[in-house]
């Protein structure tokens, strides 16, 4: 899924539009090797524009988590001996069979949170990155009967 970056609403570019304005690209991979939720993307990666600057991230810059997804379903029929056209059918379907957690898209918001201690206020905060949902629900079974005539 694809991310549009932001600073927030912070109006730094100065045209009392606020909310346009996103993060400069410092040229450090923002993707980590091993993200997890509560770190997603490389806090060094971005920093704050400065005043006067839209910023250089360009709009949906940044994939966030993708989906995986299994599904599956088994149906039996049952024909009535009582009537030709009838028919009784069993299904048992299952919805992310795999129970596989797939993460929403991480906080985009470069100055969310609390500033990260020793760096520049200007620096990614420490709500960046950080995954607080999920994108599709856990593992769903369930059963049916359908009669058909």
């Amino acid at each position: 899924m694809p991310g549009n970056l932001t600073i927030g609403g912070v109006d730094n570019a100065s045209t009392a539009a606020g909310g346009y304005d996103r993060p400069n690209v410092t040229g450090v991979n923002p993707y980590l090797d091993n993200a997890t939720p509560s770190r997603y993307w490389n806090l060094n990666a971005f920093v704050e524009a400065s005043p006067g600057q839209f910023g250089n991230a360009g709009r949906n810059s940044i994939m966030g988590p993708g989906i995986i997804g299994f599904d599956s379903e088994v149906h039996k029929e049952f024909r009535m001996p009582y009537k030709e056209g009838h028919v009784l059918q069993f299904r048992f379907e299952a919805f992310n069979v795999l129970n596989h957690p797939n993460w929403g898209m991480p906080t985009l918001n470069i100055l969310s949170g609390a500033a990260q201690p020793g760096m520049p206020a200007t620096a990614a905060h420490q709500n960046f990155g950080v995954v607080s949902s999920t994108s599709t629900a856990m593992r769903q079974l369930q059963l049916g009967l359908k009669y058909s005539f």
